[in-house]
């Protein structure tokens, strides 16, 4: 469950590491790849698979993190 945590503090870091393109469209793609890599590196079952499948079913979760993630970039 810690591994969840650090997600959700360190996610929008990750993001910016892996895109160029921040618009929400790539951030959305993005995030359903990540959730298909923890699958197949972790389990479907795993904590990290779980924030992922979550994350992607929740719309305002997706904006929180772009948002996050734009600060991020902004002030890097």
């Amino acid at each position: 469950m810690i591994s969840t945590v650090n997600l959700w503090a360190t996610y929008h870091e990750t993001l910016a590491v892996n895109l160029d393109d921040y618009a929400l469209d790539a951030v959305i793609a993005r995030i359903g790849k990540d959730r298909k890599i923890a699958e197949i590196t972790a389990g479907t079952n795993s904590w990290s698979a779980a924030f992922m499948r979550g994350l992607q079913a929740s719309g305002p979760a997706i904006v929180h993190v772009r948002m996050k993630l734009l600060e991020f970039v902004e002030n890097a």
